[in-house]
């Protein structure tokens, strides 16, 4: 039997918490976020302990999968393995049952009628009249139909005018035919359409994505120990050897497999350490857009609040602003004519207080002050 795969740190930690923190009610989805914010929020320390059993964890699969291949095992994918398994459908194992026959209706009675004059719309040449009449003719039952033509197109070459003549007459005849019925085609209002443009127009437009679309950026993920390993011996061979890049990464993967597991676990904790900042980062990041996005949602519900306000409301505040303005300006003239003077504040003074004037005044009033 083909030896279960090793579980990561978190993997050791789920299996072990979810009874834990799920409650009645609750989906899949539900707990699968719960048990990823509680990871997230644990510390190194409460981590340790699913790492070691992730370290065991592993080690247990590499002995399992070394016996597994000395008995002649072969690993398959999960998807590999479910299509082997796959039982064949009903309709590939029983056989078609012959159709009944059935009487040709109406409609279908006046396709077989029309059929031939609309597939041939146009006037055929004096060789296609020919063929259409000599192909029985040169055709042999073990020929092909690519060599019934290339036999055909010998014998038209090899004839002279004078045999050719009777087939250029019919030409000419199907020719005059195809205008007479073209030009009361064209009255009809009908418009003629070459096979190419009907097969283009009746062709569905491709999924391929457009220039204009762009492509989501792919997430930073934390090297992991073997890429570490490989970044680490991959320069070492390229100095020492001639080998290509093919041929090094054979060489690195079959050292890494050789590699004591003291050895690996150095590698193991210098990814395990990228992982953690790397999520460190991204906690961070979110956490940052919450807020912004957070202020943003705080700002709009305030700016709807004041447009919303009865307007006894708005004269209340505007009244309370008014006053507040009137007690600054005057503190501001009881101030000592010096103050500001000589020392290269005055401007700075005179902004500072245009500013806290405006703080007081309701939503866009200070633009209309300044003459925005």
């Amino acid at each position: 039997v083909q030896p279960k795969r090793a579980s990561n740190a978190y993997m050791h930690f789920v299996a072990e918490k979810r009874n834990e923190y799920k409650k009645p009610g609750m989906s899949a989805a539900q707990v699968a976020k719960v048990l990823g914010e509680a990871w997230r929020s644990m510390s190194d320390a409460e981590k340790a302990p699913f790492m070691r059993q992730s370290v065991d964890d592993k080690k247990r699969f590499e002995e399992a999968l070394a016996a597994f291949k000395e008995e002649g095992g072969v690993m398959h994918t999960k998807a590999k393995r479910a299509k082997a398994t796959k039982k064949p459908s009903k309709a590939a194992t029983s056989e078609k049952k012959p159709k009944k026959p059935r009487a040709a209706s109406a409609y279908n009675l006046f396709v077989k009628e029309r059929m031939p004059e609309l597939k041939k719309p146009g006037a055929s040449n004096a060789y296609m009249h020919f063929a259409a009449e000599k192909r029985n003719e040169y055709k042999k039952p073990e020929m092909s139909a690519a060599q019934v033509a290339k036999t055909l197109g010998e014998a038209w070459r090899s004839m002279s005018e004078a045999e050719k003549a009777p087939f250029m007459r019919k030409a000419a005849d199907d020719k005059k035919r195809f205008e007479e019925a073209l030009a009361a085609f064209k009255e009809e209002g009908g418009v003629m359409h070459t096979k190419a443009k009907r097969a283009k127009e009746a062709k569905k437009p491709s999924k391929v994505k457009t220039r204009t679309s762009e492509k989501k950026p792919k997430k930073p993920r934390a090297a992991s120990a073997y890429n570490l390993f490989v970044k680490e011996r991959m320069p070492e061979l390229k100095k020492s050897s001639d080998l290509n890049a093919s041929m090094a990464m054979k060489e690195i993967a079959k050292e890494w497999k050789e590699l004591p597991d003291a050895k690996k676990t150095t590698f193991m904790d210098q990814s395990a350490d990228a992982k953690l900042g790397l999520q460190f980062i991204r906690e961070r990041a979110d956490a940052e857009l919450k807020k912004s996005s957070n202020l943003k949602a705080s700002m709009k519900d305030i700016a709807k609040e004041w447009k919303e306000l009865p307007d006894a409301k708005k004269t209340a505040l505007m009244a309370e602003a008014a006053d507040a303005k009137a007690a600054l300006t005057a503190s501001h003239d009881a101030r000592p004519a010096q103050q500001g003077i000589g020392n290269g504040n005055g401007l700075a003074n005179a902004v500072n207080l245009s500013c806290a004037e405006d703080q007081l005044l309701p939503p866009d009033s200070h633009k209309k002050r300044h003459g925005w």
